[in-house]
């Protein structure tokens, strides 16, 4: 059944049933709770180190991650060139990578060691979840070359969406941002970031549908778009 979720994960593909934690999306956190399930739960401690944030960061031709506390799994895009190659750590639970053109999808479940992946070519992550044992999602903050250089948003995953979507952005610094949902009128429909500091890296924000009253909006089409002091972008 693991191995099943993931390549459900690594084709990006999106089966109602494997929505364990009913977000809308398919991912490292629901890989999580299954293993939970398959192990027969997990015991928590009230002294055990559930982490909350991890780093993760460029060590030669490596990528490794470190963390408050425990790990549970780590999903990555990355684009790279035709000469890319990529072996994935051997000290871990579970470790899989699917490489389709220039992209490659990630999965790394449990990891026992700092180190994720080792690599040959050039590279740029796309997208990252961390995960902790609790299939809770980790805040992620991106060292060295690893940062992305510039502010970008990406395309909302998944499209169309019901009711739950994924916007993910890259901030090159901290920045104050704000991002909104508009209807094709440009009337504002949500707020879900409301002038707020974001450090430097990659963010997933999760938008459930509903609109600034709480209430499920219609179907249709709807932008996000993001602000910063500088720059914005629909």
């Amino acid at each position: 059944d693991i191995v099943t979720m993931v390549n459900i994960v690594l084709e990006q593909e999106y089966l109602l049933t494997a929505d364990l934690n009913d977000d809308g999306v398919i991912n490292i956190q629901d890989i999580i709770i299954l293993v939970n399930m398959v192990v027969g739960g997990r015991t928590i401690h009230s002294d055990e180190n559930i982490g909350t944030k991890a780093q993760i960061y460029q060590e030669g031709s490596s990528v490794s991650i470190s963390s408050d506390g425990k790990i549970g799994g780590v999903q990555m895009t990355l684009q790279h060139d035709g000469d890319f190659n990529i072996e994935l750590t051997d000290k871990a639970m579970f470790a899989e990578y699917r490489t389709v053109g220039n992209e490659t999808i990630l999965v790394i479940v449990e990891p026992e060691s700092d180190k994720l992946f080792s690599y040959t070519g050039d590279y740029t992550i796309t997208s990252v979840i961390a995960a902790n044992v609790l299939s809770e999602a980790m805040e992620i903050e991106l060292t060295d070359r690893i940062l992305p250089d510039v502010f970008e948003l990406s395309q909302n995953f998944p499209n169309p969406f019901n009711p739950n979507t994924q916007i993910q952005f890259a901030l090159g610094k901290d920045e104050l941002v704000n991002l909104n949902i508009f209807d094709i009128q440009g009337r504002l429909v949500s707020s879900l970031i409301n002038n707020s500091n974001y450090p430097a890296g990659y963010h997933n924000i999760t938008w459930d549908g509903t609109n600034t009253m709480g209430t499920q909006v219609p179907s249709g089409m709807y932008l996000y778009k993001l602000v910063s002091e500088n720059q914005t972008i629909t």
